[in-house]
């Protein structure tokens, strides 16, 4: 028997959802499925994190048991608000697709995001344009195109660089996977500024360089003092012993590495022996998360110093263990 849909919308949670096509009924099980569904700018939220406007072309056919998806979502006046609290939330879509886990089938929809996405977390502000497929199985599919950085800043150690281009790339990606290629620059008292992020989003590797050349550290001190190690006092430089490192701790390494820390920075000083003391000292085994934002800890203090030592309190150890994590 053939079933026949003409015109027939429905609901799922809020959004209404168009469909028409045709199916054949054998043994009162739905075969040969040849169904289109669509939508009308339908308005989609998820939490207060992502809303879009969504525009769904697409078709379904093949078995009831085993259906194929093909067509194309259009996303306007997209936006995405990623804040610290939602870092339990899956970004992975074969996370997101759990519920459809004993569901046979494949897609193969195409996404098409319009030139006024902005992304946004406490770290960057981006807008994006581009597109993407969403291609396998139902229950695992992957993330395959690109997405070009129109505008938009990177914060980093309190300044906001201006992305001068970038993309972000998926190739066969889960989304936790997506490949970063960003440049941006500032401008500080007449020196320009380059930070450069590459490498996967779980563990990206941050570059800084300028014009005119400066060392690592010269350009470190110029972002958090606006000038150079060369004319810090002696008491500014107490400050950076005492409080920027732990900023930096604080913004990109774990518990776990600050005997590497040690290492580096007491050769950085020409020291015999520089010591951080913490109530983790002994758990070798911590299980913070280490994230390697830059690479630079080894180059950021140039000084005559012939000891230091740092005690880092509980309580700052507390806020240096959730900014890790």
């Amino acid at each position: 028997n053939l079933v026949k849909i003409e015109d027939m919308n429905f609901r799922i949670d809020q959004y209404k959802i168009y469909t028409s096509g045709e199916f054949a009924l054998k043994n009162l099980q739905p075969q040969d499925i040849n169904i289109s569904i669509w939508t009308n700018k339908e308005e989609i939220l998820y939490q207060d994190i992502f809303k879009a406007q969504a525009d769904l072309k697409a078709k379904v056919t093949g078995l009831f048991t085993s259906p194929h998806i093909e067509g194309t979502l259009t996303l306007s006046q997209a936006e995405l608000n990623w804040k610290d609290n939602n870092k339990d939330i899956p970004l992975n879509p074969s996370e997101l697709l759990s519920k459809l886990i004993n569901v046979k089938g494949d897609i193969d929809l195409e996404v098409k995001i319009l030139d006024d996405f902005i992304a946004k977390t406490n770290d960057f502000s981006l807008k994006l344009v581009g597109g993407l497929k969403v291609q396998g199985a139902l229950s695992a599919p992957k993330l395959n195109g690109g997405l070009q950085i129109k505008q938009g800043y990177i914060a980093f150690l309190d300044k906001k660089f201006r992305v001068s281009e970038g993309k972000v790339i998926f190739a066969d990606s889960t989304g936790e996977d997506m490949i970063l290629d960003i440049r941006a620059k500032i401008e500080i008292d007449d020196i320009d500024v380059f930070l450069s992020v590459n490498g996967i989003l779980a563990q990206p590797m941050v570059t800084l360089s300028s014009s005119p050349a400066l060392s690592e550290s010269e350009i470190i001190s110029l972002l958090m003092f606006n000038k150079n190690y060369a004319g810090l006092t002696e008491g500014e430089l107490g400050i950076i012993l005492k409080e920027e490192l732990i900023n930096l701790i604080a913004q990109g390494l774990s518990i776990r590495f600050l005997n590497q820390i040690e290492d580096e920075i007491a050769n950085s000083l020409g020291l015999d022996e520089f010591k951080i003391e913490t109530i983790f000292k002994k758990e070798r085994d911590s299980d913070l998360a280490f994230i390697p934002i830059f690479a630079l800890i080894s180059k950021i203090i140039s000084s005559p110093v012939e000891s230091a030592n740092i005690t880092l309190p509980s309580d700052t150890l507390n806020f240096l263990s959730k900014k890790a994590i």
